[in-house]
């Protein structure tokens, strides 16, 4: 870190200084302006060749000195410390009463006759290639009998949810007692796009349309839902939450690893950068049980 802010520091240094210059530049240009100005008004072309000459020449030079300036500059911003901002907005997003606990140190596995260099892409490559699984897990879909199970579980809830209580019927000879759910207040409009089945536009409660229907045909739902299913899934990809959660753990421990592994070959090649996207606690060396920067 701060091998980092003195990277930083340096090169804001050369860029307050070249910005210094710059502003000198332009002075110089604005004095020549103004005297070509005054040389074309006041003098014959004639007369004040030479003068005019030289003041022109003057704002040429001033405005390629600003052009190599500027080219300075922006070559020293893309030199500032990338990972830089975002190690310390990571710290920041820390909690002061957080526990700070160091990572025990990983000596990167070098190979034969390996570069620092070689080493640090191999790791990058190695962590890339473990990112790009890592996501394949995340993405992975459940398996169908996963899918059904609680696909059946939804169904019998909603199915209870709207069984009718016919006891007022029974014992008093009143209506039958509908479930009442909560509907979306539509604004007091018809809204076009979903179905209005036991919709009050104006909000308010209503009779629970998906709860009878599901109490007046759970078998033929969980019969259908299950069909659609079979049609949609996808089990050779599919992972069970279980298996998903394990193997997600396991990826983001090895990527760590890596990175712990990268950060220190970087700090030993003594001129290699570090990544733009290292994850701050493998470069600061802290425990991986801290909080995850944001993706």
């Amino acid at each position: 870190m701060r091998r980092l802010r003195g990277d930083a520091e340096n090169v804001r240094a050369s860029t307050r200084a070249l910005s210094d210059q710059r502003f000198e530049l332009f002075d110089i240009r604005r004095d020549a302006q103004q005297r070509l100005k005054e040389l074309q008004r006041d003098y014959a072309p004639a007369t004040a060749e030479a003068a005019i000459a030289e003041a022109m020449g003057r704002i040429e030079t001033a405005d390629a000195a600003i052009a190599e300036i500027d080219e300075r500059i922006e070559g020293l911003k893309r030199r500032v410390p990338a990972p830089l901002q975002r190690v310390e907005t990571w710290l920041l997003s820390l909690s002061a009463d957080l526990p700070i606990e160091p990572v025990e140190a990983v000596e990167p596995a070098y190979k034969k006759n390996e570069t620092f260099f070689g080493a640090i892409e191999r790791f990058r490559g190695e962590i890339q290639s473990k990112k790009v699984e890592l996501a394949g897990v995340r993405n992975a879909p459940l398996p169908s009998a996963d899918v059904k199970s609680n696909i059946r579980r939804e169904i019998e809830a909603l199915a209870e949810r709207g069984r009718p209580n016919f006891l007022p019927a029974i014992d008093l000879g009143d209506p039958i007692k509908w479930p009442q759910v909560a509907h979306q207040n539509f604004g007091g409009k018809a809204d076009t796009s979903r179905p209005t089945i036991g919709a009050v536009s104006g909000g308010g409660r209503g009779p629970d349309a998906i709860g009878i229907l599901c109490w007046a045909n759970r078998d033929a739902m969980i019969a259908a839902a299950e069909r659609e299913i079979d049609e949609l899934a996808e089990d050779e990809h599919a992972m069970s939450e279980e298996a998903r959660a394990m193997r997600e753990a396991e990826l983001l421990a090895a990527i760590f690893q890596l990175e712990l592994a990268e950060c220190k070959a970087v700090e030993e090649s003594d001129g290699e950068q570090y990544r733009a996207d290292v994850d701050p606690r493998a470069l600061l060396g802290l425990s991986s049980n801290l909080p995850a920067p944001r993706r």
